[in-house]
């Protein structure tokens, strides 16, 4: 199993240098996450996207690779405003592993029990907006003007009376891409909802009590989670969750000193005792995200009812390249079980793998 998990982060680790040489903007499409860029991995909620990232901390550390595309889109019927009801599917496949393990159970802010399993999710998406695919023609003729106004575009002066159409509008929208928007998203609200089923496995090596003998056994931890949200203008995105878990927590490493016969020296081994616990959990939570001009954060707060336990997990997106992708920054994480603070980095690439 170990050498398995290293393939598949080598695989993820290779993928880094391929997504910093194809980087591209990881800012959410406006027409799915207005003021609201895509967050790290953990994240339910996110527009279609290829993307990698590294998370670390002072005890343990996971590799991530997320592939999404987008299954479908449809439009209801016009109204009188030129307005349709929007709605665009997407789905994601994830695998996770982690780096580095240590003998110890790694403890999340987010209160993720799957953190120290090989991983595989499948996730489903559906976007709900309002669109408006004919912008009326006083809208365009001042959006024109604007343009005209800019340096970007010079030559619109003489076409915003004339030949000035949504096509023309299209083509120029770079320059004045927020106010184009606009015009085509008059109702910024997003209505957002999806479901994530996990699938895992995880390697345990424990020390039997009867026979004092290391033994390894190979367990199935799953997840399955439902979370519902709203992103808009000047408000970012909120979206509430819930998680029903199975995992499996190793036992605690004591030492043990036995010997086979009483006149021979003892013989002492380090290990964890007994086979793992299994855990059930109900997790509810709530997130929230919002771009800032030059970072991003989004953090969410877990409680398990099962076993009392809450978690704050706040990522802070500080580190973006040039063209205002953000690749990474700082997550700091408490706990209420164990009343540490816990700080890690993460870093993450988006790349062209559908394309």
């Amino acid at each position: 199993m170990s050498s398995r998990r290293s393939f598949f982060a080598l695989v993820i680790l290779g993928l880094f240098p391929i997504a910093h040489a194809q980087l591209t903007v990881q800012e959410a499409p406006s027409t799915l996450l207005p003021n609201a860029s895509n967050g790290p991995a953990s994240s339910m909620i996110e527009a279609p996207r290829q993307y990698a990232e590294l998370r670390a901390n002072n005890k343990s550390g996971q590799a991530t690779l997320q592939l999404s595309r987008r299954l479908s889109s449809r439009m209801g019927l016009l109204n009188d405003q030129g307005e349709s009801r929007a709605v665009s599917n997407a789905w994601a496949l994830t695998l996770t592993t982690p780096l580095n393990k240590n003998e110890d159970s790694t403890n999340l802010a987010d209160l993720d029990g799957l953190a120290d399993a090989f991983s595989l999710a499948l996730k489903w998406t559906q976007f709900r907006f309002s669109i408006r695919q004919r912008p009326r023609g006083d809208e365009l003729h001042n959006y024109c003007e604007q343009l005209a106004d800019t340096q970007e575009v010079p030559t619109l002066e003489n076409q915003c009376l004339t030949d000035f159409d949504s096509q023309a509008a299209y083509n120029v929208s770079t320059a004045w891409g927020r106010e184009f928007d606009r015009l085509l998203w008059p109702d910024r609200r997003r209505f957002i909802f999806g479901f994530e089923a996990k699938a895992a496995t995880q390697e345990f090596t424990f020390m039997d009590q009867q026979s004092f003998q290391n033994q390894n056994v190979n367990k199935r931890p799953w997840s399955a989670t439902a979370f519902l949200g709203i992103a808009k203008d000047n408000w970012g995105l909120t979206y509430v969750g819930y998680r029903s878990e199975r995992s499996f927590q190793a036992q605690n490493v004591q030492t043990l000193c036995f010997s086979e016969q009483d006149s021979l020296p003892l013989n002492c081994r380090t290990n964890s005792i007994g086979a793992p616990a299994n855990k059930a959990s109900s997790i509810l939570f709530v997130e929230h995200r919002y771009r800032f001009r030059d970072f991003a954060v989004s953090p969410r707060i877990s409680k398990d009812f099962k076993s009392n336990i809450a978690g704050v997990d706040v990522p802070i997106y500080l580190i973006q390249d040039e063209d205002g992708a953000l690749l990474g920054g700082l997550r700091i994480g408490w706990r209420n079980d164990t009343e540490n603070w816990d700080i890690g980095l993460f870093v993450g690439a988006s790349f062209d793998f559908f394309d």
